[in-house]
């Protein structure tokens, strides 16, 4: 499966860091911004082997006889940046402040471990600015 990756204009706060995975063969698209958190994706529902679902399984593998699965998160509490001791990290967006909340508890009690985390940043879109939050 081919993709075009690009760094676009955040729809909701405007960075420049947010990113486009898009797939030209099927459709499929991914959009997260790290800096505030918006996230919308859309893809086709696939089974354990990652073989496409069809609605009608005597019919071919038609787009219109495809399962849709898609989600918008245009206006998330947040998101956070975790990199590790030992190099790599992820990012994702904080739906919520619960998931904040809960998020912030997790770390931690993973900090208490040796050689596991480096740094934590939690990013917000608030009142027009992004902020920044070390843990």
């Amino acid at each position: 499966m081919g993709s075009v990756q690009s760094k676009i204009g955040c729809p909701r706060c405007k960075s420049e860091e947010c990113f486009e995975d898009f797939y030209y063969k099927t459709g499929e698209e991914y959009v997260s911004c790290p800096d505030c958190g918006f996230h919308r994706s859309f893809f086709f529902k696939r089974d354990t082997q990652g073989n496409l679902i069809k609605k009608d399984p005597t019919r071919g593998y038609e787009f219109d006889n495809l399962i849709g699965e898609e989600k918008h998160l245009p206006e998330p509490y947040g998101s956070y940046h975790i990199e590790a001791k030992k190099g790599g990290g992820q990012f994702g967006t904080l739906e919520t402040e619960a998931d904040y909340k809960k998020f912030v508890l997790d770390i931690a009690a993973l900090r208490d471990k040796p050689n596991t985390i480096k740094e934590v940043i939690i990013s917000r879109f608030v009142d027009g600015e992004i902020k920044k939050e070390k843990l």
